[in-house]
């Protein structure tokens, strides 16, 4: 029997829209808007992030990024999850899922991710998160 969801989680890059690092901004898909206000009316938990980003970004730039795209609003501060934040990437193994579901106080196994690389579900899913690739 599966654990009711207490926290859901999206990857940004080519999940919820196009990024361009150079610019630092976030080209959101237009279905994604409607999914995450219907994510949030039905689910009534907090959301947030789970990102690898470049060397020469923070934590700050990912809010602003979502923020100027208008999806900020969506995700909880706590749930922003970078790789400098969590001292891992998606790729390496389940420890940025574990750290993302720690900052919810919540278990893996009641968290759900989203992402479109097979690798980073791989991981989440060894953490212990339900996620599922988006095509």
């Amino acid at each position: 029997m599966s654990k009711p969801i207490k926290a859901i989680f999206f990857d940004i890059g080519e999940t919820l829209g196009h990024v361009d690092p150079p610019t630092k901004t976030l080209e959101v898909f237009p279905s994604m808007r409607d999914l995450l206000q219907a994510l949030s009316t039905i689910f009534h938990v907090p959301m947030g992030v789970i990102t690898d980003i470049p060397d020469d970004w923070t934590t700050d730039d990912v809010r602003k990024l979502l923020h100027q795209a208008g999806v900020g609003a969506f995700f909880n501060h706590e749930g922003i999850i970078t790789s400098k934040d969590a001292a891992h990437g998606k790729g390496d193994g389940p420890e940025i899922f574990q750290f993302a579901a720690s900052k919810f106080q919540v278990e893996p196994a009641a968290c759900f991710f989203t992402d479109d690389n097979p690798q980073n579900v791989k991981n989440a899913c060894a953490a212990g998160m339900t996620a599922i690739q988006k095509p």
